[in-house]
């Protein structure tokens, strides 16, 4: 699996930099375009609820002739879910735990563009994603044999701290570009999946974190 993520992965930061470079014959500044989003995962399984996230981007669009154009871009996007149980050994488990992850994410992919003044958009391709860390809150609870053989239930509140993972995925969206007098205005919904899952619980109920979302993206081009 390592293996497949550094080959898609450097297939990526090729597209990324190449359609970067390509731009950089017909104008200046690398990006030409720029969002800003409000997330939500959409993991449907008894044990997760979806939560609400952010994220910022920005992209160079070649500017070639045509209805088929190159994109690339970075991102950070900031993603939350929820799990309502996780196992935690033999005589402990934790309850309503919040994961908040933050992470730099590196599209690249295809945008098919049609219309003469307004413009429809169906963007598609692939994603890398660095999550540089993640916080997860929650409600744990033990048992433990007393001096006395009894057991003694315990609950405390935790928040901790971690490093994440690499991650790859696809997505896709549909969009619409109004020209303005200075610059183009861009109203785009897309959805995020990953392929690589991240472990969160194992033994007995093992435990994954899928990265799934749906964007709301307002950007401009320029």
């Amino acid at each position: 699996m390592t293996v497949t993520i550094a080959k898609y992965s450097t297939l990526l930061l090729s597209l990324l930099f190449g359609t970067i470079c390509f731009g950089q014959k017909e104008e200046k500044f690398p990006f030409n375009e720029f969002f800003v989003n409000v997330n939500s995962t959409f993991v449907a399984d008894d044990n997760t609820e979806n939560r609400m996230g952010f994220g910022i981007g920005a992209y160079h669009i070649s500017r070639k002739e045509g209805v088929a154009r190159l994109l690339a871009g970075i991102e950070f996007n900031q993603t939350r879910q929820n799990k309502k149980w996780l196992y935690d050994g033999r005589w402990s488990h934790d309850e309503d735990i919040d994961f908040t992850f933050y992470g730099v994410t590196i599209p690249a992919g295809m945008r098919i563009q049609v219309g003469n003044k307004a413009q429809f958009l169906c963007d598609f391709g692939g994603s890398f994603d660095i999550i540089l860390s993640s916080r997860k809150q929650g409600t744990s609870h033990s048992n433990a044999l007393s001096e006395d053989n009894t057991f003694e239930h315990h609950v405390n509140e935790f928040d901790d701290n971690s490093v994440g993972g690499l991650l790859f995925g696809f997505w896709g969206g549909i969009g619409v570009k109004i020209p303005g007098e200075k610059m183009d205005f861009i109203l785009r919904t897309d959805i995020r999946s990953n392929v690589t899952k991240k472990s969160i619980s194992d033994g007995l109920y093992p435990e994954n974190i899928r990265f799934q979302y749906f964007r709301i993206n307002l950007g401009i081009q320029i």
